[in-house]
């Protein structure tokens, strides 16, 4: 008896179908795997936090520095590799901009806010 003979014997007419119940497992299945991450004490107990490590100006600057990387790829000027690369900058700075906290700053303890 393989893994799918139990299943063979389902009647059409009471609603159920084989493929139906292998979602019905599969979907059951991933519920198992994520309520039990989101059970774990390591989830539940550590938070990440992330106070505000960039003043307005260096928000202010990366978001014309994004700006500017955006322009020379999109117009055409800087292509090929080295126009992905600015690209990919550009969007992480206006990201971190956006969010007012840089994860570089905090693993080199900068911090270019004011204290409160």
């Amino acid at each position: 008896m393989g893994p799918t003979e139990p299943y063979r014997n389902i009647d059409r007419a009471q609603g159920a179908s084989y493929l139906g119940l292998i979602k019905i497992k599969a979907r059951s299945f991933m519920y198992g795997i994520f309520s039990s991450c989101l059970s774990h004490e390591w989830f539940t107990q550590r938070r990440i936090v992330m106070t505000r490590n960039m003043s307005n100006i260096d928000r202010g600057i990366r978001v014309v520095v994004a700006a500017i990387f955006a322009y020379l790829y999109f117009a055409g000027i800087v292509t090929g590799w080295v126009g992905i690369v600015l690209l990919v900058f550009g969007t992480v700075f206006a990201l971190t901009s956006l969010v007012s906290f840089c994860p570089l700053y905090t693993l080199l303890g900068i911090n270019t806010c004011r204290p409160r």
